[in-house]
């Protein structure tokens, strides 16, 4: 028999016409598939704590912006902080920029002509689908209308619900209007039954001013917010804002030792609390 017509019968035959390349076997695409889907295993996980790690930082430095524009507005005003204003169903809501009841600017709504952006009012961790009432000029929580917005300093645009036309400052965004939310609450105040210092800029050096600490997580929404809340940085901690203009991040384990954060807002006495242990926490 001719040598070269002879062949091994556990080899692949090869149609008529192939050059001799074959396709890839099954046991060969499960390997690939399995070393895939192990990278992706690894580097899923991290691409998403690089993303939680740059809305922290960016957060961060929102926060301290925010403190220069509340220390320009202490400066014209006497040492005191912007005017304090909290719902009385609801004392944890402090991240009010400016009242329904007489559209007046309130907190953080009063050092917009010192910021002159919109997007350091916000926490990028609080979005549409996070915390709409609390994101950024989210459909539930719009300040300007424009198709040029730009998250990180919009200027200029329509304003959505008020009759009478904002007042501006060439360059900076308009007045916020009534009912508006900043991701950044304003201490609380509404315990009384311990004296308070006076809301100034020396009493409070050493104390929390400002956060974007909610006090709910995973809430369907009550009072003002008809949507979800959710805790920032997905539960993990959050950025303070100090009277000396220092910008400290906590983590929430503490304050879930003090009192679990969930869908039942805290009462007065329990901010009070949470804001006592914020101002200590390393």
């Amino acid at each position: 028999m001719d040598a070269r017509k002879t062949s091994n019968f556990l080899e692949p035959m090869v149609p008529p016409g192939n050059t001799g390349r074959r396709g890839f076997s099954l046991l060969e695409l499960l390997v690939t598939i399995g070393v895939i889907s192990l990278l992706l295993g690894i580097l899923v996980p991290s691409l998403l704590r690089v993303r939680f790690t740059n809305a922290r930082t960016v957060c961060a430095a929102s926060l301290r912006q925010m403190g220069l524009g509340v220390w320009s507005y202490a400066i014209n005003n006497s040492a005191t902080l912007p005017i304090h204003h909290d719902d009385k169903n609801d004392p944890f809501d402090t991240f009010v920029m400016c009242r329904l009841e007489d559209e007046e600017l309130v907190n953080l709504g009063l050092v917009v002509p010192y910021v002159q952006e919109i997007g350091p009012f916000y926490c990028p961790s609080q979005d549409a689908v996070t915390s709409p009432s609390l994101g950024c000029n989210t459909p539930e929580n719009r300040w300007v209308e424009s198709d040029v917005a730009n998250v990180a300093g919009i200027s200029g645009g329509e304003i959505i619900g008020l009759a009478k036309p904002p007042k501006t400052k060439p360059g900076g965004p308009p007045e916020p209007p009534a009912g508006l939310n900043s991701s950044f609450a304003a201490r609380t105040r509404a315990y009384k039954d311990e004296g308070l210092p006076s809301w100034k800029t020396f009493n409070h050096a050493n104390k929390v001013i400002y956060s974007d600490f909610v006090g709910l997580d995973k809430s369907p929404g009550r009072g003002r917010f008809k949507k979800r809340i959710s805790a920032p940085h997905g539960g993990e901690g959050c950025n303070r804002l100090f009277g000396n203009g220092s910008v400290q991040w906590a983590d929430m384990g503490p304050l879930n030792n003090l009192r679990p954060v969930g869908p039942a807002a805290p009462n007065a006495r329990e901010l009070y609390e949470y804001y006592k242990l914020l101002d200590v926490l390393p």
